[in-house]
């Protein structure tokens, strides 16, 4: 029986007849599966590829359009902005995972903010690692592909101090403000250092002085991402900075300014009454004026008086306050003492 059964099976017309209803039936079903077309293909690369990145078929699609590509980088220690799209069946809420690559079991996932027609936002601070990263629904039944975010290690200033202390005999009190790269003005031997903050840790930073080809080093301060360094006024130049972090890597920034030495200038006295040679009689109370102008203060004043010629020890006059600009006396003197 089993043999007549195979004879019959190879008759070439049952076969040929056979072979033509198992098409028909393979393009039906091929037909009823072209909506599907799809759905199989992603399957498909499921099976084919279990470990790629291959979100499962949902009637929602997510899709992480800011960044837009793997290829995009933030700066260390600065924030990215993640932005999603979701189309066909529109989710009321949407989650964002993220982790550093190789840490999945450390990701961090966080609730994006519903804006609308623009779509789902969440802002992720203070980034200090390579990121990978994917939008999905509460249950994670419906996600996104991952998207690769890369990191600039490059140090970047990104606050900058000036401190100026003038000479001491000035009285002037020492000044620290944030520097905005713009030229500054200081006397002659005063005491100018720089401060700069940086997005990374730093380990030392340079300042060049052009016009004299002179390079000051800046070392680390108590705080691991700022450098300082000082240099004693002498005349004006230019000014070049760059920082650089502690895996050696240097600033890119183009960070100039310009110092603008200004000079103590000598003070000036006159007698201000009389304001003429006079002639007085013996009993007169002569009244003499005095006075005196300089650009960061009066120390004393001597006034020198001679009968015939000699000169008997100088009147000493003394401001109430040494670092006064202008300072005048009026002096009484009897003649006939």
């Amino acid at each position: 029986w089993g043999a007549a059964r195979f004879k019959q099976a190879l008759d070439p017309q049952k076969f040929g007849r056979d072979l033509k209803r198992c098409l028909i039936t393979l393009a039906v079903i091929g037909l009823c599966l072209i909506p599907l077309s799809d759905i199989i293909k992603l399957e498909m690369k499921r099976f084919m590829e279990p470990y790629a990145d291959h979100p499962a078929f949902s009637m929602t699609e997510l899709i992480v359009s800011s960044p837009s590509d793997d290829g995009h980088k933030v700066i260390y220690g600065e924030e990215l902005e993640i932005r999603a799209q979701a189309s066909g069946h529109k989710p009321k809420e949407l989650f964002v995972t993220f982790y550093e690559p190789g840490k999945q079991a450390e990701a961090i996932t966080l609730p994006m903010f519903n804006k609308g027609k623009n779509g789902f936002v969440q802002v992720v601070e203070n980034v200090k690692t390579e990121l990978e990263l994917y939008v999905h629904t509460a249950d994670k039944r419906t996600k996104s592909k991952k998207r690769r975010v890369g990191l600039i290690l490059t140090p970047k200033v990104d606050e900058a101090w000036v401190q100026i202390t003038p000479p001491q005999y000035t009285g002037l009190k020492t000044v620290k403000r944030k520097y905005k790269w713009n030229s500054i003005s200081a006397l002659k031997g005063s005491e100018v250092k720089f401060f700069f903050h940086s997005n990374r840790p730093l380990q030392s930073g340079e300042i060049e002085l052009v016009a004299s080809s002179q390079k000051i080093v800046m070392k680390s301060t108590s705080n691991e991402n700022e450098v300082s360094g000082s240099f004693v006024v002498e005349d004006n130049t230019r000014l070049r900075f760059k920082v650089q972090d502690v895996s050696g890597l240097d600033s890119k920034e183009l960070l100039k300014g310009s110092l603008t030495a200004t000079f103590d200038q000598a003070p000036t006295v006159a007698i201000v009454n009389p304001d003429r040679d006079s002639f007085v009689t013996e009993d007169f109370i002569l009244k003499i004026e005095v006075e005196a102008h300089d650009d960061y203060g009066i120390r004393e004043i001597r006034l020198h008086r001679a009968l015939n010629g000699m000169y008997s020890e100088p009147l000493v006059l003394l401001p109430a306050d040494k670092y006064l600009g202008t300072f005048s006396e009026t002096i009484e003197i009897t003649i006939a003492e």
